[in-house]
């Protein structure tokens, strides 16, 4: 694949996730090592990644997040772009907890993010650590794009 191929299909996949397919352990780890290489703020990184695939904890925070996601919103009077975004956000609040791993980072140290800069550094620094998790997980096979008919992630 190519910079650009790669750079131009890596989506957020929400309604082409491959519910019965689980996700190597070794494929994460490699993912979270090439997304701690990212750009951060700096040069502190302060999250860590979480990977959670235990059944039981899926369930229970996936409910939490039902929760407090609240209604179903694709039925909104938005504009289309964000009527299919809301849409896809909504697919994914009813499969949560059948998506075979979760991975994201979460902040660590007991800080508080309650200021502006302090906000602009957290999310400065762990948004590109996200999109280089995205774009290694696209890398090894994980994803969709437009020339693909099933999704492993």
């Amino acid at each position: 694949m190519s910079p650009e191929e790669l750079l131009t299909t890596t989506r957020a996949v929400r309604r082409r996730l491959d519910l019965d397919r689980p996700v190597p352990r070794t494929i994460l780890r490699d993912c979270i090592r090439i997304a701690t290489q990212a750009p951060s703020g700096r040069n502190v990184q302060r999250w860590r990644w979480v990977v959670i695939d235990d059944p039981a904890r899926k369930r229970d925070l996936a409910e939490l997040w039902r929760r407090s996601y609240g209604d179903p919103r694709a039925g909104s009077t938005e504009a289309e772009p964000l009527r299919r975004i809301m849409a896809s956000s909504d697919h994914l609040a009813t499969i949560l907890d059948r998506v075979p791993s979760w991975s994201f980072p979460a902040c660590s140290g007991g800080r508080r993010w309650t200021t502006a800069l302090r906000l602009a550094d957290f999310y400065g620094s762990g948004l590109p650590a996200v999109w280089s998790f995205m774009l290694a997980a696209r890398l090894h096979g994980l994803g969709h794009d437009a020339d693909h008919a099933t999704s492993r992630v």
